[in-house]
């Protein structure tokens, strides 16, 4: 997945000469993913391929001040982002690894040529990668989509990590494009989570030189960025929107996570929640047991509970769930629970330990969400508890 094709739209004409020490950032990051994949995979380096890595770090980061301290905080957050997928990350086997090596160092390479420290070429690993049969052809159509989404995230990334301000025209017409390369993706929500932390995570290795162009800039770029995104999908079949031309006041509005202001609802208006939950009846505010953000509800004589999950220190939460449980003296059977399943797309239902029936509605607010969507949202959840009720037979 490619995140990093709508970057250079960035800056355009107004862009900006990468210094010598953040071409050698970025140098130095590229070969540090070569030995955090090694790491995740327990694969072995040759020891003259890791010597000539070893060897192009220490010439940049001399050149350049660059301490030992930051190369390993750039260590550890590649290997935090590439352990869990080891699936994906150690398909190649060691052998077919080493091999790959010289293809992967190819871009450090050439921004360390840049800064005009002497490099070291990456020695042929003992098995050439000729040698090796070919990869399967992978699925056009799955590959095209994942790399859409990764051009949309590269938007998203910079965003969040440059608390960069985000029209929210253009945030429902990512996330909605998004949406409809997922299924030809076959990513999963938390793939898509994982897509976004990498991204965040590689950019922030270079930090200034996703975010020293500016707010302006950014704002100016977006627009070319989605068209770069939506040109890696093209010849799919797959039909996205295309962005508007931002507003003049884009540049002023609230970044992508900027809250009840613009429109857009995120996991850390708790407030803003709160208040859309009290148009339906009760609604107080308290903590769970993990210190995070738990909403108690009553609309129309049932109670339920907004739970926040995915929270930084009790802010910045990923994702709601709304719930409600019910007591009947009349248990329902498991089919008739999967009956409501079956029929119902708003939410989730099931038996508890005690055979009493549950329903539950998660809500994604990672990206943010539209205020009408989750107050529309809110509403139908309360109308499903008066339905299940009914469904169920069960009494609060």
């Amino acid at each position: 997945m490619r995140a990093s094709i709508c970057l250079f739209a960035l800056t355009g004409s107004q862009a900006r000469a990468e210094s010598g020490s953040e071409l050698a950032s970025g140098a130095i990051s590229g070969y540090v993913t070569i030995k955090a994949f090694a790491s995740v995979c327990k694969f072995e380096i040759e020891k003259p391929i890791a010597g000539a890595l070893d060897s192009n770090i220490a010439a940049l980061a001399s050149k350049f001040s660059i301490p030992a301290a930051a190369i390993d905080v750039m260590m550890k957050d590649s290997v935090k982002q590439l352990s869990g997928h080891d699936a994906e990350t150690c398909v190649w086997g060691p052998d077919k690894f080493n091999a790959m090596i010289s293809e992967m160092a190819k871009e450090p390479l050439a921004a360390a040529a840049r800064t005009g420290v002497a490099q070291a070429q990456i020695p042929a690993s003992k098995v050439p990668l000729a040698s090796f049969p070919a990869d399967p052809p992978a699925d056009a159509v799955k590959q095209k989509a994942q790399n859409g989404i990764g051009g949309y995230m590269a938007i998203v990334a910079i965003s969040k990590l440059c608390d960069f301000a985000l029209d929210p025209a253009a945030v429902n017409t990512i996330l909605g494009n998004i949406n409809v390369l997922k299924p030809e993706s076959q990513l999963t929500d938390k793939e898509l989570d994982d897509v976004l932390d990498r991204t965040v995570a590689t950019f922030g290795n270079n930090k200034q030189k996703y975010c020293g162009p500016g707010q302006a800039a950014f704002a100016a770029g977006v627009a070319e960025m989605a068209k770069l995104a939506a040109a890696e999908v093209e010849g799919s079949g797959i039909r996205l929107k295309p962005l508007d031309p931002p507003q003049p006041s884009a540049a002023a509005t609230p970044a992508v996570a900027a809250g009840p202001a613009s429109g857009m609802i995120t996991g850390s208006d708790v407030d803003a929640i709160v208040a859309m939950a009290a148009r339906y009846g009760d609604a107080a505010l308290t903590k769970d047991k993990n210190g995070n953000p738990y909403i108690k509800n009553r609309s129309n004589g049932a109670g339920w509970t907004i739970s926040f999950y995915g929270c930084d220190k009790g802010a910045d939460c990923k994702s709601i769930e709304f719930y409600h449980g019910f007591e009947t003296d009349n248990k329902p059977t498991s089919a008739r629970i999967n009956e409501w399943n079956q029929k119902k797309r708003w939410s989730k239902a099931y038996l508890d330990k005690d055979g009493d029936p549950n329903i539950s509605f998660d809500i994604n607010l990672r990206y943010g969400v539209a205020r009408g969507n989750l107050e529309a949202d809110i509403g139908r959840w309360v109308e499903t508890i008066g339905d299940f009720k009914t469904f169920v037979g069960a009494k609060n």
